[in-house]
């Protein structure tokens, strides 16, 4: 199996086409693959894939665009250019850009929403990064379905709740990521410490062994050093003290 880094931009392109393919799979849509054709721009090409709401759907004619990409070069602002390109070209009301998890840069947010695009980071071979391609496409066919003038307003509240949920529960998973990647760090800085400080006492205590016994001195003794206490005799300071002062030699006391 080809690593992340392998994977070619068309196979990017058609991982990213597979899923959301499937992902709508069941529903009032119909998903086509369009990077190999002009859109309403002359000889424009730019959007991969389009997400149409079908006549089932009362949001009939609205639709997503999807980009593909597997560029390190791509920034903020130039990914939301090509977004309007995208969206202008393929007639559609909302976007979705995906950048591959191998050449995201570290500035590029994981899931975020600008107006009627939504970017996210996406690993097409780490399932735990599928979550937010599928919200992003969730969150850009609620904002599609803008287009269409509903009668209900209660309708358009609640589809604009769904997005705005997802939206924060997608932000909600990206701090809970951020601080469970901080935890492991942490904690295997941790665990180098703790293993670095066995390491030192095992050595501090046989060099401690080595020492005690050079001395003639046995861990085990302990007991007995401390019945047979280390002290000067009663009065011995005072006898000190006289001697230094009357020039006598000590057998004089």
């Amino acid at each position: 199996m080809e690593s992340k880094f392998q994977i070619s931009l068309a196979s990017f392109q058609e991982a990213v086409s597979r899923f959301v393919r499937a992902a709508v799979i069941g529903g009032p849509y119909v998903a086509t693959d369009t990077g190999g054709t002009t859109g309403s721009k002359r000889g424009c090409k730019v959007g991969d894939l389009v997400v149409r709401f079908t006549s089932e759907s009362a949001f009939c004619g609205s639709a997503v665009v999807v980009e593909a990409k597997r560029d390190g070069s791509y920034t903020l602002a130039r990914s939301l250019a090509e977004m309007e390109l995208a969206r202008a070209n393929r007639e559609a009301e909302a976007g979705v850009f995906v950048l591959s998890a191998s050449h995201a840069p570290a500035s590029f947010p994981r899931f975020s929403r600008y107006g009627k695009d939504l970017l996210v980071i996406w690993d097409s071979e780490d399932s735990r990064t599928d979550c937010y391609l599928h919200a992003a496409l969730l969150a850009a066919l609620c904002l599609a379905s803008r287009k269409r003038v509903s009668t209900d307003e209660c309708n358009v509240r609640a589809l604009e709740d769904v997005a705005g949920r997802v939206e924060s529960e997608i932000s909600r998973l990206g701090k809970m990521r951020s601080h469970n990647e901080t935890i492991r760090r942490n904690a295997d800085s941790i665990a180098e410490e703790i293993r670095k400080g066995e390491d030192k006492l095992v050595l501090l205590l046989s060099k401690a062994s080595e020492v005690m016994k050079a001395l003639n001195v046995e861990l085990h003794d302990v007991e007995a050093e401390r019945k047979s206490p280390i002290s000067l005799p009663a009065g011995s300071l005072e006898r000190a003290s006289a001697l230094v002062g009357s020039g006598l030699s000590p057998q004089h006391f």
